[in-house]
């Protein structure tokens, strides 16, 4: 990372990974990016998606993923007429996006045990909707069977963030 003033630890990294609705997974060498919701549990994010489609086709050939979430992010407050003739240097700052991000890479897998599909399923529902456990099940029992699963063990990431 070129700005290391901007560099964040794991752990924030992590915290933006959770709160985010959603990431841009790169597969392999391809520009092939698609949006997709992600759940995290330990070192692992889960996802899911149709059996079949240019996605499932690019994943069962490359298994190297890489996944961007951005969390908070503003432009700052605008600056007066005054401030900006008396210090000149503060209109740069005033067309500075101010974001956090979290940048993953690492080995997507297809999940073939239907428990750890269903795991993984609950804790995608449970990020949105923590607080309806019956309809949860009720939503992976009916559409288990019909939805890939993937798993991406986390092998490298990176917090950056200039939001003081």
């Amino acid at each position: 990372m070129r700005r290391k003033d901007r560099e964040k630890d794991k752990n924030f990294a992590l915290e933006i990974i959770d709160k985010v609705s959603f990431g841009v997974m790169t597969i392999g060498e391809s520009a092939y990016s698609i949006p997709l919701t992600f759940a995290r549990k330990g070192d692992y994010l889960y996802f899911h998606g149709a059996k079949i489609g240019e996605k499932n086709s690019l994943l069962d050939k490359e298994k190297r993923v890489r996944i961007v979430f951005v969390g908070d992010n503003y432009l700052p407050d605008p600056i007066s007429h005054e401030e900006i003739m008396k210090e000149p240097k503060k209109l740069a700052k005033l067309f500075t996006l101010k974001y956090e991000s979290a940048i993953v890479e690492g080995t997507c897998s297809l999940i073939e045990d239907k428990k750890e599909r269903d795991l993984a399923l609950t804790l995608i529902c449970k990020k949105f909707y923590p607080d309806l456990d019956d309809y949860i099940k009720m939503a992976v029992k009916m559409n288990g069977d019909i939805t890939a699963c993937y798993k991406m063990k986390i092998e490298e990431i990176s917090g950056k963030s200039n939001i003081n």
